[in-house]
């Protein structure tokens, strides 16, 4: 079985753009503006190109591909796929911002980087408590549900711009009433049953630690 990890490094190693010596671009993120939703996208990317050297679909940054597939599905691969190895940051959020406005995809972006940058603290505090270290307990049990939360809020902006992209289609009669229809409940209904396996996942996840690290059946589903 082959190991896609080098091929997601080369995508990003492709995508580089150095614009001068404080800003480095990197697909569709820059610095570390969007590095969730880029990693995730790659990830994706990394399957799609490369997947059929390996038999097992990679589980890394599951979290991040999931949103990057909801963000793909309202854009159109050759749209994301042509933000991201032009590495147009700006394009990539004027797109889906003609669905809703600039201020919420960058809050959604920027949450979702916040949620990226709290894994770290989250593993520390994980680590403390696999060695029996309770100290630091209630701060875990706050960054889980605020994890929670900003998963909730993200989940419910993407459906609404996705809503409003279709209805867009709607009102230039791309597609009639029934049709408009079926398209925002098939793409809601099937990131809800997402999102419930999500949710899932990581309500037993946490109750792992927060209980005493008693042993318990973890598993996260494809993505």
């Amino acid at each position: 079985m082959v190991n896609l990890t080098p091929y997601h490094e080369l995508l990003h190693l492709l995508t580089t753009k150095i614009e001068n010596e404080n800003v480095i671009s990197i697909g569709v993120s820059s610095n570390t503006f969007a590095e969730a939703i880029n990693e995730g996208y790659t990830e994706i990317l990394t399957t799609r190109y490369f997947g059929f050297l390996s038999k097992n679909e990679d589980e890394t940054y599951n979290l991040y591909k999931w949103f990057a597939k909801m963000i793909e599905e309202i854009l159109g691969q050759n749209l994301f796929e042509k933000y991201y190895f032009e590495v147009n940051q700006d394009l990539f959020i004027k797109e889906l911002a003609k669905y809703s406005n600039e201020k919420i995809v960058i809050d959604i972006i920027s949450l979702l980087d916040y949620l990226f940058g709290n894994e770290d603290k989250i593993y520390t505090i994980e680590k403390e408590l696999l060695d029996n270290n309770t100290a630091r307990i209630d701060e875990l049990k706050m960054l889980y549900n605020e994890s929670k939360m900003i998963r909730n809020i993200v989940f419910n902006n993407l459906i609404e711009i996705h809503k409003n992209k279709t209805k867009l289609l709607l009102d230039n009669k791309e597609i009639d009433y029934e049709t408009f229809l079926s398209i925002i409940n098939d793409f809601q209904n099937k990131n809800e049953q997402i999102k419930s396996r999500v949710d899932n996942f990581y309500d037993v996840y946490n109750d792992y630690f927060i209980d005493g690290c008693k042993q318990k059946e973890i598993t996260y589903g494809k993505i």
